[in-house]
């Protein structure tokens, strides 16, 4: 029994494996959906190669700047399924592994990784704010070099558009048993809170994190605007501002009478209607388990985009509406007036989560990505072990605990 035991616990040790269901994994590997592919190819559109040049220098341009941001980037190494990480002269190093490490370490019990060397940026996204206001720091020229045939790409949760040398991957919640958990609870919910019990209102609760508030901006700010227009139109939206980890202003909050109680997941699925307003990126998971829920998003329109969000239609998995709420009321009554079409929507993207986004579509894409970036690489595995043996600042993950 003990030695089950001991067994067991080094097969899951420091990874989300006991989340995932391994067979489903194998199978979807095997075919998966189209828009995966589209959504890869066009991210990787803009490089032809990448070289250790290019990584270098890349990395350097990033570790150069003089933001706190630098310290959210990561350069990694695969090399027989086994993680390195890089670690600059005199960094602490640290016990605790990355949620995006595990993933890495999980991925590697269920499949054979290519042997890599490549940027990470751990940021909820990027553009990240610097002082409340969007610098050009920390925008491209944070990472972009001169010779743009020399630019090496950066994977990252979230991103701009219009951003070309970034490359998106599952943002780190979706990678742990948490999110497993959720979306698991929410499909149980889903057999209570039928479509035509729900309450004909648009309900949102969330921080005030879509971008920094200050004195001047925040009653622009649309989480802000729609919690005012929850006042004003009481019978078909309830939204509110919660106390959160990056809550700011409060006093003046407070007398703006914007100010409510954090309200559950669960408690959500009670509304058929479910806003979705970006924080400091995108809202992750909101996003996906409002997709879940058989309630209908409404899905702000945004120049920001996660992995998944080129696969998703308007109409068909959510209703759009303006950035700003403007047409928030309008799109409500909308709503309301075409209650079989929005059931119909709801049921769309319900579906798509349950083929698309739960957590082994998470780490199949994870993988489609690590394939498609290795067959751009040009860096020989033979390069970096031999690099490694003579460069003590790469240190294997498993072994942090020894070499610190």
């Amino acid at each position: 029994f003990f030695s089950f035991q001991n067994i067991y616990k080094k097969k899951y040790k420091g990874t989300y494996l006991k989340s995932i269901n391994c067979s489903k994994f194998f199978k979807i590997v095997k075919n998966p959906p189209t828009w995966i592919n589209d959504q890869i190819q066009n991210d990787f559109s803009s490089f032809n190669e990448v070289t250790s040049e290019s990584l270098n220098k890349t990395y350097e341009k990033i570790k150069n700047n003089e933001s706190v941001f630098i310290n959210n980037f990561f350069r990694y190494r695969v090399i027989d399924n086994k993680l390195y990480r890089l670690y600059a002269k005199n960094e602490k190093i640290s016990n605790s592994k990355l949620d995006f490490e595990k993933a890495i370490l999980t991925l590697a019990k269920l499949a054979k990784i290519p042997d890599i060397d490549f940027i990470y940026c751990d940021l909820d996204g990027l553009p990240q704010l610097d002082g409340g206001k969007i610098s050009q720091n920390v925008e491209e020229s944070f990472y972009l070099i001169d010779d743009k045939k020399l630019q090496a790409p950066i994977f990252c949760h979230a991103k701009r558009k219009e951003n070309k040398y970034l490359v998106l991957i599952p943002d780190h919640n979706s990678y742990t048993g948490n999110y497993f958990s959720l979306c698991k609870k929410i499909i149980k919910e889903n057999q209570k809170c039928k479509w035509q019990e729900k309450l004909e209102v648009a309900f949102f609760r969330g921080g005030s994190n879509d971008k920094e508030y200050d004195l001047e901006n925040y009653k622009k700010k649309p989480r802000f605007v729609i919690s005012k227009l929850s006042q004003e139109h009481s019978h078909i939206i309830d939204a509110g501002i919660t106390k959160s980890w990056f809550f700011k202003m409060e006093d003046i909050l407070k007398k703006e009478n914007v100010i409510k109680d954090y309200a559950s997941e669960s408690f959500h699925l009670n509304y058929k209607y479910l806003p979705v307003i970006d924080g400091h990126m995108c809202t992750y998971p909101g996003y996906q388990w409002r997709l879940l829920s058989n309630s209908l998003a409404l899905k702000q329109d945004s120049d920001e985009i996660q992995w998944f969000y080129s696969a998703l239609k308007p109409y068909e998995h959510y209703v759009p509406v303006k950035n700003d709420m403007s047409d928030l009321v309008n799109q409500i009554n909308w709503a309301k007036k075409n209650d079989e079409m929005c059931r119909r929507i709801s049921e769309n993207a319900t579906d798509f989560v349950l083929n698309n986004l739960l957590i082994e579509d998470v780490y199949l894409y994870l993988y489609k990505v690590l394939q498609a970036y290795s067959k751009k690489s040009l860096v020989e595995k033979s390069f970096l072990v031999e690099n490694i043996k003579n460069n003590s600042d790469w240190v294997l993950i498993e072994q942090r605990q020894k070499r610190k």
